[in-house]
């Protein structure tokens, strides 16, 4: 026989677990409808100036999708900018409601929802979690692995996929760039690791630059010459040795998955 206090118990689940769902539905309805204001603000905003179409990467800005950023990162980025680049502090040009709505829109696309960020494929030893944080590193100035290189969909995938990890720091230092040549634009020459040509246009990204841009132009306007003299490890001098066997178990990690 059930008790007073137990059928009372009983009772008010019955009576608030509806009453929770419908809160969750409401509260997944309200959240969809501020990143959809984002993504409108964003494509009137940012699209086509400097970033592309749906956190694509675009002619002057790096992609914003997979990326890895958390929550804090894209918030201070947004709403403070970044010294020394074009991304301006547009916390202080838009309204509120418009820049917490970007801000939620960018979330999505690094996988961050209302709830959280998205789940680790699998557990990382600790030193292999440090590698992680180092690659993605959301607080390194724009210094970091995942500028060019993409695991797991985040990062952008400036290079090829990384399928052989270096068996130690020096090989990850000393990596061969044979791809990278000597590009001149406009009376500039600088490093270009070329994407693509073809009769209509070249892409290749400008490698002196954080992180590296994507350039398009018709084949007449860019001389491509020799391989260029640049190096891995001109863009690995904030890493230490113990930072980059992180990174290196971290790669590792990854490959058996």
């Amino acid at each position: 026989m059930i008790s007073i206090k137990t059928g009372i118990a009983l009772l008010t689940v019955l009576l608030v677990a509806p009453v929770a769902v419908r809160a969750q539905a409401g509260n997944a309805q309200v959240q969809e409808r501020i990143v959809k204001r984002g993504a409108t603000v964003f494509a009137a905003t940012c699209t086509g100036y400097c970033h592309g179409p749906n956190g694509s990467q675009g002619s002057s800005a790096p992609a914003l999708a997979a990326r890895g950023f958390d929550g804090d990162y894209i918030l201070k980025t947004v709403m403070y900018g970044v010294p020394g680049t074009a991304m301006v502090a547009w916390g202080q040009r838009i309204p509120k409601d418009d820049s917490a709505a970007v801000i939620e829109y960018v979330k999505s696309l690094n996988g961050i929802v209302a709830g959280g960020p998205a789940k680790p494929h699998a557990p990382l030893s600790p030193v292999a979690q440090r590698g992680h944080d180092l690659f993605f590193d959301s607080y390194g100035e724009l210094e970091r692995c995942s500028n060019c290189h993409q695991i797991n969909n985040s990062g952008i995938a400036v290079t090829p996929p990384i399928t052989n990890v270096p068996a130690d720091v020096a090989g990850l230092r000393n990596l061969s760039t044979p791809k990278v040549v000597s590009a001149t634009v406009e009376g500039r020459t600088f490093p270009g690791l070329v994407v693509s040509q073809v009769r209509e246009q070249t892409k290749l990204y400008d490698l002196t630059t954080v992180p590296p841009v994507l350039m398009g132009m018709a084949p007449s306007d860019v001389k491509l010459g020799q391989p260029a003299a640049w190096q891995h490890s001109s863009v690995l001098g904030s890493y230490s040795d113990d930072d980059l066997s992180a990174i290196l178990e971290f790669l590792r990690a990854m490959q058996t998955e």
